[in-house]
């Protein structure tokens, strides 16, 4: 159920008493992703949420969940802030942190970039390089196919590798397409 009234006097409240300031990383990501997930647009706060996010103390604590739900949660809301997204996709390569990212992370990522059209070329580069073993291929839900193949679709991202795993994994029964055996049987 959602409140709209106490969602606006909330949101309203956080920018009145500079609280969002004072946001650990940890805090940032949370509040973007609660934000984005009761659909609460509020751009002023956002941009408050971004602007908190691209300090040093902070975006240097990020860690990989944190990254991914952060970049969802603006794309969900449709706002794009480039200055903060490439500085995310900067943290991404240049920390090391694409290594540590799993399924879902991978997944929120390539679809945030790609639904947002921010072309961040060493992020593209890194995302084309993953390698797939079947630890991280486990993991990856339907949802999170989904949003990969679009995402790096729409990224002009190409990986043979993660296509055949992917498809290897949750697409094909003994060779062929689920829906296929499914109507077949």
């Amino acid at each position: 159920i959602k409140n709209e009234a106490l969602m606006a006097r909330l949101t309203e409240q956080m920018l009145q008493d500079g609280a969002l300031s004072r946001l650990n990383a940890r805090e940032v990501a949370t509040l973007a992703w609660a934000l984005a997930t009761l659909w609460v647009k509020n751009e002023k706060v956002m941009t408050k949420l971004a602007d908190r996010a691209l300090q040093k103390d902070c975006i240097s604590r990020f860690n990989a969940q944190h990254i991914s739900h952060i970049a969802w949660a603006f794309a969900s809301l449709g706002i794009k802030n480039e200055a903060l997204m490439h500085r995310l996709a900067d943290q991404i390569v240049h920390a090391g942190m694409l290594s540590r990212f799993n399924a879902q992370d991978i997944a929120n990522a390539a679809w945030a970039f790609a639904s947002l059209a921010i072309h961040h070329r060493a992020l593209i580069a890194g995302l084309s390089e993953l390698p797939f073993g079947n630890a991280l291929l486990i993991g990856f839900s339907p949802q999170d196919i989904a949003r990969t193949a679009w995402g790096f679709a729409t990224l002009g991202i190409q990986n043979e590798e993660w296509a055949t795993a992917l498809i290897s994994k949750r697409g094909l029964i003994d060779g062929k397409p689920r829906l296929f055996v499914a109507i077949k049987n």
